[in-house]
């Protein structure tokens, strides 16, 4: 049973990163003008919805979940690239557009090749995850 929730958690992070990927796309050339200066906030929102979705999938799954996680992420993005039959595209060849491109690669790429999982290294430290130490922080439960 272990296995098979595994894979499941491991396709539900693939569908989150495709989801994460198509309304980063979309969302990615929203901006407002604020006295006369061009704030691109979509395109900063979807990035920061990746790196989150990366990291946490990262977290809960351990590295196969950042990596799925990513591969769903690209997969729309890279088909935003290619040209339609009509001859436009998707996501334009712009700062916008190679700005998403390539700071959300340099997220994928930083899931994929760091070093290391944060819930092994919490054992090894001590931390909240190890076995036996308190996790209670109230006011008179502290070590003093």
């Amino acid at each position: 049973m272990a296995a098979l929730s595994r894979v499941a958690g491991l396709a539900a992070a693939a569908v989150l990163g495709l989801v994460a990927g198509t309304c980063g796309v979309a969302a990615s050339r929203a901006s407002l003008t604020v006295l006369g200066v061009r704030l691109p906030y979509g395109i900063v929102l979807a990035l920061v919805v990746a790196a989150l979705l990366f990291a946490q999938c990262r977290y809960l799954l351990g590295k196969g979940g950042g990596v799925a996680a990513a591969l769903g992420w690209v997969a729309p993005v890279a088909a935003a690239l290619w040209p339609r039959p009509e001859g436009d595209v998707v996501l334009a060849g712009d700062w916008y557009g190679l700005g998403f491109v390539l700071v959300g690669l340099f997220l994928v790429g930083w899931q994929v090749l760091r070093r290391g999982d944060r819930r092994a290294g919490d054992a090894r430290a001590g931390g909240p995850r190890a076995a036996g130490t308190g996790g209670s922080t109230r006011r008179g439960d502290r070590d003093r």
